[in-house]
């Protein structure tokens, strides 16, 4: 009981520093973009599970350095891809997105360069992508209104004998 309360902790705090983390140290690649209040933002960082537990545990908080890039594709309530961006280590070692979006329903779609290695973790704990479909639910955006913190935590690939 004591672990699970401290894992919630650690997560909930997780969060919390995900919503207050100034853009420009997140988001190095959007950096020289003026933001547009009549837009929205989705947002977030991806993580190596090595454990393979779901959660992001402190020591799991960058991403494995072997890693190659992963291809975020933004897809909006027509099933059309909106945006496409490729997402690789940062140089804190830490992989963060960031897509600029007009009113609408959105929802992220990843895709791994590096086919059979890596997948996604498990599905419902601090991970926001379904390990089956590779993808975020819908998300509502509306003018100025920004969700910083849509995590994606993936591990190594189960090879079967």
């Amino acid at each position: 009981m004591k672990t699970i309360k401290s894992i919630t902790c650690m997560s909930v705090l997780l969060f919390i520093f995900t919503l207050f983390l100034p853009k420009n140290l997140a988001f190095a690649e959007e950096m020289d973009k003026v933001w547009d209040p009549e837009k929205g933002t989705i947002s977030g960082y991806i993580w190596f599970d090595e454990n393979e537990d779901g959660w992001i545990d402190p020591e799991e908080q960058t991403i494995a350095p072997e890693m190659g890039e992963i291809k975020l594709y933004l897809i909006n309530e027509n099933e059309e891809i909106v945006e496409e961006k490729i997402v690789s280590r940062l140089q804190n070692g830490q992989a963060h997105y960031y897509f600029e979006v007009e009113e609408g329903k959105y929802k992220i779609r990843a895709e791994f360069t590096e086919k059979g290695k890596y997948q996604l973790t498990r599905d419902g704990r601090d991970s926001f992508f379904n390990s089956t479909t590779n993808e975020t639910r819908y998300y509502e955006i509306m003018k100025s209104y920004n969700i910083d913190s849509i995590q994606l935590g993936y591990k190594k690939l189960l090879k079967s004998i």
